[in-house]
């Protein structure tokens, strides 16, 4: 049995607005806004881009994951803080993930961090993975103007019977183990927002820029 892994990593939540093509197409794989068209990237961002985050702030967005493969799969989604690590050393922003309808999971700690673990996936099935950003209502000056540039790793596994040739990008020689193989079929763009957090003047009603 060889574990073939397919992975997508969507970058999510820019500062600015990118346009990232794909690194290659795999038809194993789609994702989708709505669950209904599904495609190697996602054609819209998560959040609205003129949205404007203020502390207290907490919104959702969903998108989903299809198993286009002829094989059952399981479907696992690592926060990868990479990019927002030093807007999470702040302790003002929380990420919270769940798959398929299960519990959320959140995390407010830099680095990688798995979420989803490893939900079944029926071949042409898909899987709803929902996504929650929130700033702290106590957040302040330091974490103004902060660039939050989130990523997910998405990463789908299946269990293929099938004799495989030494290939470089996957093949572990010499282990006696079976080899991990890893297809990047994604780069898109699925979150943005002006990430300005303000104080909230509370007895004006209105939010000003610190």
């Amino acid at each position: 049995m060889i574990m073939r892994a397919i992975m997508c990593l969507l970058a999510a939540l820019a500062l600015v607005p990118v346009v990232v093509a794909p690194a290659f197409a795999d038809a194993r794989i789609g994702l989708s806004r709505d669950g209904v068209t599904f495609a190697p990237t996602l054609s819209s961002t998560l959040f609205d881009p003129d949205l404007r985050w203020v502390p207290g702030d907490s919104r959702t967005a969903t998108f989903y994951v299809r198993n286009q493969a002829d094989e059952p799969a399981t479907l696992s989604v690592d926060v990868v803080g990479t990019h927002i690590d030093s807007l999470l050393e702040t302790g003002y922003l929380t990420i919270s993930v769940r798959g398929g309808g299960g519990r959320w999971r959140e995390t407010s700690a830099t680095g990688t961090h798995r979420l989803v673990s490893e939900i079944g996936v029926g071949t042409g099935d898909s899987a709803r993975i929902d996504v929650s950003v929130a700033f702290a209502p106590e957040a302040t000056n330091p974490s103004q103007t902060q660039n939050l540039a989130l990523a997910f790793r998405i990463l789908l596994s299946q269990d293929v019977e099938a004799a495989v040739a030494p290939d470089r990008d996957g093949l572990l020689p010499d282990t006696g183990a079976p080899a991990s193989w890893s297809f990047i079929i994604g780069l898109t763009l699925v979150g943005a927002g002006t990430i300005l957090v303000h104080k909230r003047r509370e007895e004006a009603g209105t939010d000003v820029q610190s």
